[in-house]
């Protein structure tokens, strides 16, 4: 696999979007920044899934509990998604090819891991530091 292959076990991108339904990031992992227009309109489609009726009805396997459902399979990527109730942030990751359920969701564990330590990060004092950070952690943990 050469370097530009996107790994199975990685999301080509990540975003999360606050409570308020307005996507604070839309992070590139494994493809550039050359696709960002691309993926801010798969993350755009996903607020509308989000919304949907049908979202509560959706399930993923046996990972059903964690709230993470597979969303929509457009232009080559399979995008996941997750609300979390307690403080109605979603998250968003989509891979190029069908990656393995453990692996989204331990891709989820991660991205919520460390927006929850960047938001409780005292010395984060507005969202533009807020998505700094994250995109700072994303880099570390995703490239």
């Amino acid at each position: 696999m050469d370097a530009e292959s996107p790994n199975i076990s990685k999301p080509c991108f990540i975003t999360v979007i606050n409570a308020k339904g307005m996507p604070i990031i839309v992070y590139p992992v494994s493809m550039g920044f050359e696709n960002e227009l691309k993926f801010n309109v798969l993350s755009n489609i996903s607020l509308d899934w989000f919304e949907n009726e049908l979202y509560d009805c959706m399930t993923m396997g046996k990972f059903e509990l964690s709230g993470i459902k597979s969303l929509f399979e457009l232009e080559g990527f399979k995008v996941y998604g997750q609300l979390v109730q307690q403080t109605g942030w979603r998250y968003v990751l989509g891979f190029v090819n069908d990656a393995r359920e453990v692996d989204v969701a331990d891709c989820f564990n991660k991205v919520r891991e460390i927006v929850v330590t960047c938001k409780c990060n005292p010395f984060v004092s507005d969202q533009d530091q807020l998505v700094s950070q994250i995109e700072q952690e994303f880099k570390k943990q995703f490239t």
